[in-house]
């Protein structure tokens, strides 16, 4: 996580996605930098979205098995993998660690936890994450998105449209739009600095937008200084004016 501030931009918000075990070592970053926030702004602060496909929350049934019988070569990597899925090792403290620190809700307003959304997509055919174990617990529990995919085949979709991409796009979309949202809310009610780079966030991510209303506003023509203006000014008014209704995830 602390190599990511350096690539972030302040106040940007940005997403995870993650399969498998790449799932639990995202959720041990995030915790961990919750519970160390020495820095000024750590990186987490800023993470809207965390979407697992098959990610083994609740451990492994078969990593119980097979732990009794790798605990005796300790140096071999395969043994210590093993040994993190466990049902009472290392993915039960982490679901602890997230259960107390990670609130799953969308709402405007700080909550005892971290907020961010934290999608779970589970495969209907996964013989090695089972469906409990891919859902996993934390506060306000997420709903998990079931696929007929297996293990493998859960991360691998063929097209944008397939549906192993729905969900995600999904929550993208939404909280682009909440995204939006709030730099419009800033943008029309701060004076100041805070307000003058929401705007100037607004003219950077939304330029395309803002030259069609400003092409709609001259009539098809060359916009002017005023008329580009004019469209920025209607643009923030309308996205200010959007009513978000707080969604849990």
């Amino acid at each position: 996580m602390s190599g990511l501030e350096a690539q972030l931009t302040h106040g940007e918000p940005f997403v995870f996605v993650a399969h498998s075990m790449g799932g639990l070592i995202a959720l041990q970053g995030i915790t961990e930098n919750i519970l160390g926030e020495a820095e000024d702004h750590p990186p987490v602060e800023d993470l809207a979205l965390v979407t697992l496909y098959a990610t083994p929350l609740g451990g492994s049934f078969w990593a119980n098995l097979l732990y009794p019988v790798l605990f005796w070569l300790p140096r071999l990597t395969v043994a210590r993998q093993v040994g993190a899925l466990t049902t009472i090792g290392f993915v039960s403290r982490l679901a602890k660690r997230c259960k107390n620190l990670i609130d799953c809700v969308d709402v405007p307003q700080r909550t005892k936890g971290r907020r961010m959304t934290v999608r779970s997509v589970q495969g209907l055919h996964d013989s090695i994450v089972g469906s409990r174990s891919a859902v996993g617990t934390f506060a306000h529990a997420p709903r998990a998105h079931a696929l007929a995919n297996g293990h493998g085949t859960i991360k691998l979709p063929r097209h944008h449209r397939d549906d192993r991409y729905r969900v995600l796009k999904v929550d993208l979309a939404r909280k682009l739009r909440q995204r939006l949202y709030d730099l419009a809310v800033e943008a029309s009610g701060e004076a100041g600095l805070r307000g003058a780079r929401a705007r100037q966030r607004i003219a950077r991510q939304y330029s395309r937008q803002l030259e069609v209303c400003a092409l709609v506003a001259s009539g098809g023509k060359n916009p002017s200084d005023i008329q580009r203006k004019e469209a920025m000014t209607l643009f923030i008014n309308v996205a200010a004016s959007e009513v978000w209704t707080p969604e849990v995830c």
